[in-house]
């Protein structure tokens, strides 16, 4: 969940200016998709070993 927000907070702080100005290309299209799905990726990966070390 808090990766998920995290992940739109950076797209909004990275392309929402290009979205807002309504200039956007594959790049950003492909930057706006990634962006949420890396730092999610990271949350995952991140509690997972935090579990692992638990153990």
């Amino acid at each position: 969940m808090i990766g998920g927000f995290v992940g739109l907070l950076q797209v909004a702080v990275n392309q929402g200016d290009v979205w807002l100005l309504g200039t956007v290309d594959g790049v950003v299209v492909f930057k706006t998709i990634a962006s949420p799905l890396i730092t999610i990726t990271v949350a995952v990966i991140s509690a997972v070993w935090a579990d692992v070390e638990r153990k």
